[in-house]
C-alpha cells in the first residue's frame, strides 16, 4: 500500500513538474501577448493622433477653399456689375447715335449745309464701338469662366485626395483594432488553459493524498 502511494506521489510530482513547465511556457506566452497588446495600443494611439491631425488639416484646407470660393463669387459679382455698366454705356451710345442721326437727317434734308468733322457719329463708327464693347465683355467672361473651372477642378481634386487619406487611415485603424481583438482572444484562451491546468494539478494532489494520511 505504501509503495503504491509512493508511486502515485512520484507520478503526481512528475505531472506537477510537467504542469509547472507548461504553466511557465504559458506565462511566457501571456507576457509576450501583453507586450504585443501594448505595442498595438501605442500604434492605435499614434494612428488616432495622425487621423486627428489630418482631419484638422482637412478642415483648414476646406476653410481656405471656401474663402477662395467667396473671393471668386465676389469677382463674378464685380464682373456682373461691370457688364451692367457696359450695357448702360452701350444704351447711352445708342441713344446719342439716334439723336445724332436725327440731326444729321435734318441737316441733309435742308441744304446748303456744312457739318464740321468730329461732330457726328457714323453708323460704321457706332458698329465698331459696339463690336469692341462686345469683344471686351466676351474676353473677360471667357477668362473668368476658365479661371473658375480651373479653380473648381483643383478644389475637387484636393477634396478627393483628402477623403482618400482619411479613408486609408480609417481602414488602418480598423485593421489594428481587429488585430488587437485577435490578441485578446488568444490571451483569453491561454488564461482558460492555465485555469484548466491548475484544476488538474489540484485533482492530482487530491488523488495522491490518501484518506486519513500515511
Amino acid at each position: 500500500m505504501i509503495t503504491t502511494i509512493s508511486q502515485e506521489q512520484a507520478q503526481a510530482r512528475t505531472d506537477i513538474n510537467n504542469l509547472t513547465s507548461s504553466f511557465t511556457t504559458l506565462q511566457t506566452a501571456f507576457d509576450a501577448s501583453e507586450q504585443t497588446q501594448s505595442a498595438l495600443q501605442a500604434a492605435i494611439t499614434d494612428q488616432s493622433s495622425a487621423l486627428d491631425a489630418l482631419q484638422t488639416q482637412t478642415q483648414s484646407a476646406i476653410n481656405t477653399l471656401n474663402t477662395q470660393q467667396t473671393q471668386l463669387a465676389s469677382q463674378l459679382s464685380a464682373l456682373a456689375a461691370s457688364t451692367t455698366t457696359l450695357s448702360q454705356t452701350l444704351t447711352t451710345v445708342q441713344s446719342t447715335s439716334g439723336a445724332t442721326q436725327t440731326q444729321l437727317n435734318t441737316l441733309l434734308a435742308n441744304p446748303p449745309w456744312a457739318i464740321a468733322s468730329g461732330t457726328y457719329v457714323t453708323q460704321s463708327e457706332f458698329d465698331m464701338l459696339s463690336a469692341q464693347i462686345n469683344s471686351q465683355f466676351a474676353a473677360k467672361s471667357a477668362a473668368l469662366d476658365a479661371q473658375f473651372q480651373t479653380y473648381q477642378q483643383t478644389l475637387n481634386t484636393s477634396v478627393s485626395q483628402l477623403n482618400s487619406q482619411v479613408q486609408s487611415l480609417s481602414t488602418t485603424t480598423a485593421n489594428t483594432a481587429a488585430a488587437q481583438t485577435g490578441q485578446q482572444t488568444t490571451i483569453n484562451s491561454l488564461t482558460s488553459r492555465v485555469q484548466t491546468l491548475e484544476t488538474k494539478v489540484q485533482q492530482l494532489i487530491n488523488a495522491a493524498t490518501p484518506p486519513g494520511g500515511l
